[in-house]
């Protein structure tokens, strides 16, 4: 059943209303009226509403809007970006003929077992890169371990640097299909690798490590890397030799470059795009909650931000 729900009174706005409702938990709210996990009209009647004048709500109802509209052009950029990301990667495998392996050009290693008790939460010492903290082009520390031990020249061999590329083995996908693949910047290190974490490091040949990391990330070598994995219990997961089966386009020179060039721009619009969503949609209820407590009027600066998105 679908219930219209309409003010009664010129001191409530329609579009506060609606928001007011939204933002309401109201299973909880209609408390006993609740029968079943649903709603009737005696218990929707029930429901308190806290309105502001209507000046006020309006403002409230704008600045919420606003939020919304920078969220959808976010995520609009975020898919324009990602599609034109992937057609100059299909292009590049299309239109270069010759190929060459990943195990060719590229030194695999896979990350060593470390004793789970010398981790340690603290932040300090070495950083253990684990496949937790890998997303789809970009690494990510809001769960960290670090290397307890203070004997981390031994693991040397294990020490990634800037521009190194490393992948997930275990679930490497996400569910939308994308490999869970980062490129190391600065910020990242110092790190060691950890089990189930394949780094790639180019030894020498046609391919620079920029654009490995680009065609690793590509529709034609994660299909072949989503086909070639194996399930480990209840784990999917991927083998150093399955990565160096994996062929990509032999590019050099100033065709590769400019391509790189290419791929890094667009990549970082992703990034930027998907973590300015993501703090919208993580912002959004709060503000919201903020918004219509009726413990503070908007503050004119907030007349600031409308014109802004505007």
């Amino acid at each position: 059943a679908i219930a219209r729900i309409e003010p009664n009174t010129a001191s409530l706005d329609k579009r506060y209303l609606a928001l007011w409702l939204s933002a309401a938990d109201l299973l909880s709210g209609a408390g006993r009226a609740v029968k079943g996990n649903t709603l009737n009209s005696a218990s929707l009647r029930a429901i308190p509403v806290s309105y502001p004048p209507v000046a006020e709500q309006r403002r409230i109802v704008d600045l919420i809007g606003a939020v919304d509209m920078a969220t959808r052009r976010a995520a609009g950029l975020v898919q324009a970006a990602t599609a034109a990301y992937a057609a100059v990667l299909w292009d590049a495998f299309a239109f270069t003929e010759e190929r060459v392996s990943l195990g060719e050009v590229c030194e695999i290693t896979v990350g060593p077992v470390f004793a789970s008790a010398d981790f340690t939460s603290e932040p300090g010492g070495t950083r253990l890169l684990r496949g937790v903290n890998l997303t789809p082009g970009a690494t990510r520390w809001d769960d960290s371990a670090f290397w307890s031990n203070g004997d981390v020249g031994r693991f040397s061999k294990y020490s990634l640097r800037t521009g190194d590329v490393v992948v997930a083995m275990d679930r490497a996908f996400t569910m939308a299909g994308e490999l869970r693949a980062a490129q190391i910047v600065r910020g990242d290190l110092p790190a060691l690798l950890v089990q189930r974490v394949a780094r790639l490091r180019v030894r020498s040949g046609p391919v620079p490590q920029g654009l490995v990391y680009h065609f690793l990330r590509s529709r034609s070598v994660g299909s072949l890397l989503s086909e070639a994995q194996t399930p480990g219990g209840y784990v999917p997961h991927l083998s150093a030799r399955d990565f160096a089966r994996c062929e990509i386009p032999a590019l050099s020179g100033e065709d590769a470059e400019r391509l790189e060039a290419v791929l890094d721009s667009a990549s970082e619009v992703v990034l930027r795009g998907r973590v300015m969503v993501a703090n919208l949609k993580r912002t959004r209820p709060v503000f919201v909650a903020s918004l219509l407590s009726g413990e503070h009027e908007i503050p004119a600066s907030y007349d600031r931000f409308l014109d802004g998105a505007a």
